[in-house]
Formats: structure tokens, sequence, C-alpha cells
């Protein structure tokens, strides 16, 4: 797990019976220090990790994928602060998902809301598309 600036994000992770592992990330270019630092982090009981893209600044994950992939480990992007439009930034390959948010504190913002990009997970989309029918819509 990376880049958490928010500690509600850490409780969340928590309620879900999964143990958080910060991993620090370089102030000066908001990335991986060491991508030796995420592999030291995982254990055979690491089933995730979180990418979260802090300040407008995104990443090239692209040298941890096989290393995760090969284990099993879901890569997982929040890109809350970090969206720059579809053609900017669509998400990394080798992510599972890729999530955008469009609260009232975002550059980007509709006032709540968000997508998220899945991919080469129909059983997941459909978990979570039954998960989003069962919200109330909210009408003006």
């Amino acid at each position: 797990m990376m880049g958490i600036n928010i500690p509600d994000m850490i409780q969340i992770v928590k309620e879900h019976g999964c143990i958080p592992v910060p991993i620090d990330y370089n102030l000066e270019t908001m990335g991986v220090n060491n991508w030796d630092d995420v592999k030291k982090a995982t254990t055979d009981k690491t089933k995730a990790i979180l990418f979260a893209y802090l300040f407008g600044v995104n990443f090239d994950i692209k040298p941890i994928v096989p290393f995760l992939k090969e284990r099993g480990i879901e890569i997982l992007e929040d890109v809350a602060e970090s969206f720059t439009g579809p053609k900017s930034f669509n998400g990394s390959e080798g992510a599972l998902l890729t999530m955008f948010s469009f609260g009232a504190i975002k550059i980007q913002t509709c006032v709540y809301g968000g997508i998220g990009v899945i991919r080469d997970d129909e059983k997941l989309w459909n978990e979570m598309r039954a998960i989003q029918d069962t919200y109330v819509l909210f009408t003006p």
C-alpha cells in the first residue's frame, strides 16, 4: 500500500480484514523510492497492492508488475488526486482496477461519484455492478 494520505483509507483496509503495509514515497518525485522496498513488503499472504497517485502525479509501475503478477498479487490504483483526463492517463497495464474519484474536494469534480476501470475480470465487474444496482440514485 503506497501513498495513502487519508487516514480513513487505512481504517477501510482494516475493516475488510486486511493488514495495511505502508511503503514510503520519494517526496521529490512522489513515486517509489526503490522497487526493492515493494518486494520486501510482500509476503505469501499479500493479496493486493494499492498504488496511490498524489497531487497530480502518476508514475510508471511497469518495473514491478511482473514480480507482483508472478505472485498472484493484484494491483489496484487510486488516481483520485491525479486524474488528468482519459487521454493523459487511463491507468496502468497490469492493474486490475484503477479508481478515479470526483468528490467535492477534487480538482476534477462533479460533487461526488467516480469511475472504476476494471481490466480482464468480468466476475469483478459483475460483483461491483450488483452492488451499484442497490444504491439509491440521487435526483435533484
